[in-house]
């Protein structure tokens, strides 16, 4: 039994580059990632809902910046707040280390 299939090998990135198909590299999409982490760290915890991956999602925020109500104006749920608050709690956590960094230079 003889099989004679053509197996097409995988393109290489020079050749995606010259057709455009090429999505970039891990590398930049990686350097694209932690400039975007550096950019967070320096969000006060009182803004950190209002820019970013969050702007638009909510409408209303109590005195500390945490969200109250959705975009289209229902209350956040029970479930939804506790998320959010385990988010706020993390990037309080980053923000404080950024302020000990800065505090020390």
């Amino acid at each position: 039994l003889v099989f004679n299939r053509i197996v097409a090998l995988k393109e290489s990135a020079v050749s995606k580059n010259m057709k455009g198909t090429n999505q970039g590299s891990r590398k930049a999409e990686q350097d694209k990632q932690k400039a975007e982490k550096e950019r967070l760290k320096k969000v006060p915890p009182s803004e950190y809902f209002k820019q970013g991956e969050y702007e638009g999602k909510y409408s209303k925020y109590n005195d500390d910046g945490f969200p109250t109500h959705n975009a289209d104006g229902t209350e956040v749920t029970n479930s939804a707040a506790k998320k959010l608050r385990k988010k706020l709690e993390k990037h309080e956590k980053v923000y404080a280390a950024y302020l000990k960094e800065q505090e020390g230079k």
